[in-house]
């Protein structure tokens, strides 16, 4: 099975599917509006004019959230080096403010009517009937919003969304205060419903004041509040490596988790293992993998500050302690987000033309500290590489590789791609056109299953001669494979075939390291006891295979 994976035409289908759900709200707010204002001034009905009101305060957050998730798929560049996702936030905050400042007039023209001045209510069919008709929009309307909230993870359009719930209920509430005074007029000894209008008004307000928690949250935290924790950290949202001992400072910018981190002189790992040695996984600490009897790893590199010449004897030092063995060091970049798919096409590797040429430089920068390493190997997630030989992008990107690819080689090293963003064809293809005898390939088979890239068995056969090191993760396709992530499981669990991969890799003529990856850092027990049961597994593997 081969699934083409996912690059800018996927950001663009997720651009216009958000800019079609926030225009649908658009043009619902507009209709409602009208209608409800002239159906309230031609009835008096506080509820139905409190509605029109509410509507048009709508229309105005609707225009808000148009704008906002227009600008929020904006690629980084070097003014917005997180992206333009923070918009979203001010987005929702915006919306909620409005929210808030119509329930307010609302409660202050209810309590006028039920205290200081009389308004006769018009309890016509046109009041029902311009009330079911909001009640039907609302409802199709939110289920469009929420549904695409949801895949993108936009608080602006979940914000959106809670608008047109509310008036759900509120229009519910307003029926209820009309069918009261209705029944004050058939029934004159219930006079006293003649106020259900206002009175059912305020029931509204109060509802719609109910904003969820995580609505106001998401808003709060567009004024960039951060936490800070010293913690196993993991740099990329979900496909990459983890940093060990860095400061984190968090927060979020629209859909995606920003991660800020502070220095820190002590380097951090991932984990690797030759074919007759298991290794360690990511972001496990060097202890761990030293307690789990595991020989080599893996590392990430670490800032630029505490890439020193110090620093790179002191970690060797411990190696050595440990009688543990350095085999590749990862390069990772600041600006990186694995929030979803098309977010990682938009932000990872040597793909984005806004933050190319700095992480060319950082690589080199990497690939320079390996040295002081001793380690040959470095590598990366290149990005979405576009399947398209012809677009221009293709080719700059081809001439980075091939720039890091000379630097590398002065270096008298390797440099490793990691499989996951482009099916087998696509990275063979690259790997030719950049013409170096120097790039081969990383191959982590969880990764075609997580991105939809293709079948990780036949994708191995086919890059097999590329082939230097790989990565023992498991994982389960996705139901949409290549639009919305896979899920990574324990070793085995997943649907790589771990008994058919080590066959496989045994048949391509593979004889380097394995790599055990579990991407699991914030629980570090259930990361350690994993990573033992992916060590037994792959020993008893080994045993049966021969």
């Amino acid at each position: 099975m081969e699934i083409d994976s996912v690059t800018v035409p996927a950001i663009e289908h997720q651009a216009r599917e958000k800019g079609f759900a926030a225009a649908s709200s658009v043009a619902a707010a507009i209709f409602l509006t009208t209608l409800k204002l002239v159906v309230g001034i031609a009835t008096g009905s506080l509820g139905i004019l409190a509605e029109a009101a509410h509507s048009a305060l709508d229309l105005g957050a609707a225009l808000i959230t148009f704008f906002a998730v227009r600008v929020s798929d904006r690629p980084a560049d070097e003014s917005h080096l997180y992206g333009h996702g923070k918009i979203e936030n001010l987005s929702a905050l915006a919306e909620t403010l409005l929210l808030l400042v119509t329930c307010l007039w609302i409660i202050y023209e209810a309590i006028q009517r039920l205290f200081f001045a009389t308004v006769e209510v018009d309890p016509s069919i046109w009041a029902f009937l311009v009330m079911v008709v909001s009640i039907i929009l609302d409802y199709s309307r939110s289920r469009l919003l929420y549904k695409t909230a949801e895949k993108y993870n936009s608080q602006a359009l979940e914000a959106d969304a809670l608008h047109f719930s509310t008036d759900i209920w509120s229009s519910f509430v307003v029926i209820f205060g009309l069918i009261c005074v209705k029944i004050g007029e058939l029934f004159p000894s219930l006079h006293f419903l003649h106020s259900a209008d206002a009175v059912a008004e305020l029931g509204a307000a109060g509802e719609r004041a109910r904003v969820p928690d995580d609505v106001l949250a998401c808003g709060a935290q567009a004024d960039g509040v951060a936490v800070e924790a010293i913690v196993v950290l993991q740099v990329r949202e979900q496909q990459c490596a983890h940093l060990v001992g860095r400061r984190r400072r968090q927060r979020l910018a629209g859909r995606e988790e920003v991660v800020d981190l502070a220095e820190d002189p002590r380097p951090a790992l991932r984990g690797a293992a030759d074919h007759h040695r298991i290794d360690a996984g990511l972001g496990v600490k060097l202890e761990v993998a030293h307690e789990l009897g595991v020989p080599t790893i893996q590392l990430h590199a670490p800032a630029p500050a505490t890439r020193t010449p110090q620093n790179a004897e002191a970690f060797l030092k411990r190696l050595k302690e440990y009688g543990m063995t350095l085999t590749a060091v990862f390069g990772g970049f600041e600006g990186e987000s694995y929030a979803d798919i098309p977010t990682v096409a938009r932000t990872v590797g040597l793909v984005p033309p806004a933050t190319r040429d700095a992480r060319a430089r950082e690589m080199k920068e990497i690939a320079d500290f390996a040295k002081l390493l001793g380690c040959s190997v470095v590598a990366l997630h290149v990005g979405f590489v576009p399947h398209d030989k012809h677009d221009p992008l293709y080719l700059q990107v081809v001439t980075v590789t091939q720039q890091i690819c000379d630097h590398c080689q002065r270096n008298g090293q390797s440099l490793h791609l990691e499989t996951g963003q482009e099916p087998a064809d696509t990275l063979v293809g690259f790997i030719h056109d950049v013409g170096r005898p120097n790039l081969f390939i990383n191959f982590d088979p969880a990764n075609m299953i997580l991105y939809g890239s293709g079948e990780p068995i036949a994708a191995l056969r086919k890059v097999g001669r590329f082939v230097r090191s790989v990565h023992c993760k498991d994982a389960k396709w996705a139901a949409r494979p290549g639009e919305e992530w896979g899920v990574e499981v324990p070793l085995g669990e997943g649907d790589v075939g771990m008994e058919n991969y080590l066959r496989t890799l045994n048949e391509i003529g593979y004889v380097g390291p394995l790599t055990i990856e579990r991407e699991i850092p914030q629980e570090p027990e259930r990361q350690k006891a994993e990573i033992a049961h992916a060590v037994r597994l792959l020993t008893e593997l080994k045993a049966r295979i021969g």
